[in-house]
């Protein structure tokens, strides 16, 4: 066996980091900056991503990271569950909702709230 393979068996395995609202805006646009940029690199399209990151305003940046802050509690608390509806109102629409929900379905009062979840955003999913 050679140094290296002892060393990676050997390796703790660390949990890795949430993604941020940069990630989710760059999933968003990477196939986007593909179809725009063909014969650019990956690293190339990566810094477009970043300079057009950085022209967003603080509110359109913002909606990527509460994006990303219900995604990181959503995977935090894995009582929570997501079912997905299709919508019946329109004929032929094949895009569906997705609904979020715990086994009580109700809007948390704020005091129930850990400080992570407090940054979720309920409204989003619960209507009282």
């Amino acid at each position: 066996m050679t140094n290296s393979n002892r060393s990676r068996r050997n390796h703790v395995s660390r949990s890795l980091r949430a993604p941020n609202g940069f990630s989710f805006y760059f999933k968003f646009i990477k196939n986007y900056l593909k179809n725009d940029y063909p014969n650019h690199s990956p690293q190339k399209r990566m810094k477009i991503a970043s300079e057009k990151w950085n022209a967003l305003t603080d509110s359109e940046k913002n909606q990527y990271k509460k994006f990303a802050n219900d995604d990181r509690v959503l995977k935090q608390n894995p009582d929570l569950a997501v079912v997905q509806a299709s919508n019946v109102n329109e004929p032929g629409n094949n895009k569906s909702l997705i609904m979020i929900f715990s086994d009580l379905s109700s809007h948390p009062v704020a005091s129930d709230l850990s400080s992570e979840e407090s940054f979720f955003d309920y409204d989003k999913y619960y209507k009282d």
